[in-house]
């Protein structure tokens, strides 16, 4: 969950297959039904939005008209990761129960450095050797959360603010405004050229 206070609110979700990121299985949210931050709330929304989606290409699937290859939030996950402590975890896992949905969930938490310190379970804290390659990848994954969810956020702000510019201009719709920002990427570029 990334925030620019409550005017842009975000999600992003990261997926790895066999200790690799699996770049086709990223996605982007935009926080829809929360008003302001609340981490726990947004993060209820994601998932609760990621595993509906799911459990409705699965039916889909039975009924033949999606195919597995088309399905964009399949399969389902080994086990999940919520970047944040216990409470981000039990986020998590009251939308999973919810949906009767049994998959591990695990938070992995940061020390007051916001570095990676351990991951916690239902059980409580499980601690790694932080030289271990099941450390590093929890770093790796943490890292790419990070990094996806704070790009996304300042994308959606970059857009807004060049949308904004662009109305100020005569003559320019919505139409040629996406035209013009998917062709030059940024407002800055819009400017120099």
């Amino acid at each position: 969950i990334s925030n620019m206070g409550n005017d842009i609110i975000v999600a992003s979700m990261v997926v790895y297959k066999n200790g690799k990121p699996y770049t086709k299985g990223y996605k982007n949210f935009k926080i829809k039904d929360i008003k302001s931050q609340d981490d726990y709330a947004s993060m209820r929304e994601v998932i609760r939005r990621r595993f509906v989606r799911a459990v409705n290409e699965e039916q889909s699937i039975r009924e033949g008209s999606l195919s597995e290859e088309n399905a964009k939030f399949l399969p389902m996950p080994d086990c999940v990761f919520a970047d944040g402590g216990e409470k981000h975890m039990n986020a998590v896992k009251s939308v999973l129960d919810e949906l009767d949905i049994d998959i591990p969930v695990f938070g992995i938490v940061k020390d007051d450095n916001h570095r990676t310190r351990a991951v916690v379970s239902a059980e409580g804290e499980i601690q790694l050797d932080k030289k271990s390659e099941a450390f590093m990848l929890l770093v790796n994954i943490q890292d790419e959360m990070h990094r996806r969810a704070i790009t996304y956020l300042r994308n959606t702000q970059n857009r807004r603010i060049a949308g904004s510019e662009l109305n100020s201009i005569a003559g320019v719709g919505d139409k040629r405004r996406k035209i013009l920002l998917k062709h030059f990427k940024s407002i800055q570029k819009i400017k120099n050229y």
